[in-house]
């Protein structure tokens, strides 16, 4: 009987992912990765994507409102790695300032990490 539970809640989860998949156009289901939180999926993306591939000079640009939970795992993986982190400042509204961040994006930019409600800002 448990069986029949488990399989039917693989087949579930399983639903989920190619439906997310779909919505986001990507590749194939297998491209997406669920977790339990965003600062699980923000230490996996650094520590298997960004150690492997980030190189010295390569930059990650956050923004200043950004959680510690999220600038973290960058500064450890560009000491480790030589990339850069940049900060892209906030406008007197209090998000993030897009005529600077496309000033600041280049060839070098690898990644960029921009939040969409932050309580670091208190909402």
């Amino acid at each position: 009987m448990s069986y029949g539970f488990s399989a039917k809640a693989t087949d579930e989860y399983e639903s989920a992912r190619r439906k997310v998949a779909a919505f986001i156009n990507a590749s194939e289901p297998g491209e997406i990765i669920f977790t339990r939180n965003a600062t699980e999926a923000i230490n996996l993306v650094a520590y298997s994507w960004g150690l492997s591939n980030l190189k010295p000079e390569d930059e990650i640009v956050l923004t200043v409102a950004e959680h510690h939970s999220a600038i973290v795992p960058w500064q450890l993986v560009a000491q480790k790695t030589g990339a850069i982190l940049k900060f892209v400042n906030l406008t007197e509204d209090e998000v993030p300032d897009v005529e600077k961040l496309k000033e600041m994006i280049s060839r070098k930019t690898k990644l960029l990490v921009v939040h969409h409600i932050s309580n670091v800002l208190g909402r």
